[in-house]
């Protein structure tokens, strides 16, 4: 789980593209708020996220930031925030939780062995 000192490492399968429409609906499915933070090296292949635990207040609780891979998956990195308080940290691991889960049942993320992907994914129209 992402903290202070740590980060959470996932690898979708699907592009970051895709990634804007999903992750934020994710989020939203927990009552997390998924923004996209537009920076200059913002691309179609590369986007920086805030998350907000809106229970918490205004301040970021975490970020991720999405690349795409040549395999035509993507990686995404989620990392504490402004907020580094344990109400902060636990609401980060909780999304990251609601994140990794969203991700699984949509078929887009390996779950460990001896788990395998669920095919068809349990929610296929989901976005």
């Amino acid at each position: 789980m992402p903290g202070p000192d740590f980060w959470l490492e996932l690898r979708p399968t699907a592009p970051v593209e895709a990634l804007r429409r999903i992750a934020p609906a994710i989020a939203r499915a927990s009552a997390y708020v998924l923004a996209e933070r537009d920076l200059p090296n913002t691309a179609p292949g590369w986007a920086l996220f805030e998350i907000f635990d809106p229970s918490l207040g205004a301040e970021t609780i975490g970020s991720m930031r999405a690349q795409d891979l040549a395999d035509g998956g993507s990686q995404l990195f989620v990392t504490i925030g402004a907020r580094r308080d344990d109400a902060a940290v636990s609401g980060l691991n909780r999304a990251a939780v609601a994140l990794y889960c969203g991700l699984l049942v949509r078929g887009l993320l390996a779950p460990p062995p001896p788990l395998s992907i669920p095919d068809p994914p349990l929610r296929p129209d989901d976005p």
